[in-house]
């Protein structure tokens, strides 16, 4: 192992070869990741047996080889193997690199929480988009050497993309925000902001959340007919339900965009997909929580009767969170009834409807629907106390109308 010390920059040149790397033949990229797994444990041996120092340039490359070797994989398996190969890297490059820089305990916490693609993320950005950085060299509309690096680099860096944001954002609203890009790529690129979403520290989004939302969710979720279209749409609210979902900041800027494009965000709650329909449900509910104020007297009255028509739905879960959102729009997002519902009109209509489910077949739903009920008692104590009595007289089980009405009197 001493006397391939010397050796290692070459070797490691010779593996990253792109004709190695990427090949079609997967024999070929099988033992290309082989070989990189030998090389690293010599480096690992060398350094910690004999104090001998390999390049951080060689540990860039030899990451880089890996990198481009798993945008080829075509198996789990694999990429499996490929992944423990970059594990080892991370290993044997974290460990030594921290005892040579942690100079205090704070910058030590804070190397702790990135990998290897995040160290050296920036390196691996330019070898794809070369000299400038010009992310808009690459061709979105069809897949390319280039994007399936990206998207790679991307994934393996999600858990610390948070480090990143400045470059990555900008780069997925250039990919998503054109329709023009054929439905694959942005299939493949709203799912990867999912996963970035999901996985790195949500409270980083919130500057970047009304460029997200309005540049590369809202277009993604206007309907448009086809199989694709629909996969896009699912991702898209998927991102949506994820963001709001997050820190109270990001929510409400997010919510503050939303409430302008009521129109789109209720098309979804008529999907044919009952993923996106309960999706939809959680969206709204988190936008009456957060932005209650920013949704005009004109989009509630236009609103309402949508909502009220998932407790309709074929799916017993798009309506028991229904009940959770009716509960959201009577106690956040309703003006008072002086200004807004004066003959009672409003209220009495969601009663009406709301009633006829509190003696659903369905247990779970019953609960729901009881619970919204519970909640909305004391909007409108009048209407709610009429609508209530009326109801009592067809319903099975009377002891929840009376229990409503109860409610009502304290």
């Amino acid at each position: 192992n001493a006397k391939v010390h010397k050796h290692i920059p070459t070797i490691a040149k010779i593996l990253m070869s792109e004709r190695l790397c990427m090949s079609d033949d997967m024999p070929c990229r099988y033992f290309t990741s082989k070989c990189f797994e030998t090389l690293v444990e010599i480096v690992t041996d060398l350094e910690g047996s004999l104090g001998m120092a390999t390049s951080e340039g060689v540990r860039k490359d030899m990451l880089w080889g890996l990198i481009m070797t798993m945008s080829k994989c075509g198996s789990a398996k694999e990429l499996a193997q490929v992944t423990r190969v970059v594990s080892l890297l991370d290993q044997a490059t974290l460990g030594e690199k921290k005892m040579r820089e942690d100079d205090s305990k704070q910058h030590e916490e804070e190397q702790q929480q990135q990998s290897i693609y995040s160290v050296y993320f920036m390196d691996m950005y330019a070898r794809i988009l070369g000299e400038g950085l010009d992310f808009k060299k690459i061709d979105w509309k069809q897949e390319t050497k280039a994007s399936r690096l990206m998207v790679t680099l991307l994934n393996q860096t999600a858990q610390d993309i948070h480090h990143h944001l400045k470059v990555v954002v900008p780069l997925i609203v250039t990919c998503c925000a054109s329709l023009d890009h054929v439905g694959s790529v942005r299939i493949n690129m709203l799912a990867l902001l999912q996963k970035l979403v999901s996985s790195s520290q949500t409270a980083s989004w919130a500057p970047y959340a009304g460029t997200i939302v309005s540049n590369v969710i809202l277009p993604n979720m206007v309907w448009r007919n086809g199989l694709s279209a629909q996969t896009i749409r699912l991702s898209a609210v998927t991102v949506l339900a994820s963001i709001l979902a997050c820190a109270p900041k990001c929510r409400a800027d997010a919510c503050a965009l939303l409430a302008d494009r009521i129109e789109t965000l209720e098309t979804c709650l008529e999907d044919d997909d009952v993923r996106i329909r309960l999706l939809s449900t959680d969206v709204f509910f988190h936008l009456l929580n957060a932005a209650p104020d920013k949704i005009d007297e004109l989009h509630l009255n236009k609103l309402y009767p949508k909502l009220l028509d998932r407790l309709d739905d074929s799916d017993d879960r798009v309506r028991i969170r229904m009940a959770r959102t009716l509960a959201a729009l009577i106690t956040k997002a309703f003006p008072e009834k002086e200004s807004f519902d004066r003959t009672g009109q409003a209220f009495e209509y969601i009663m009406k409807h709301a009633l006829v489910h509190l003696d659903d077949p369905s247990e779970d739903v019953n609960q729901a629907i009881f619970a919204f009920l519970k909640q909305a008692a004391h909007y409108n104590v009048k209407v709610f106390v009429e609508s209530v009595t009326k109801a009592r007289s067809r319903h099975t089980t009377p002891e929840r109308c009376d229990a409503l009405l109860k409610i009502a009197s304290e």
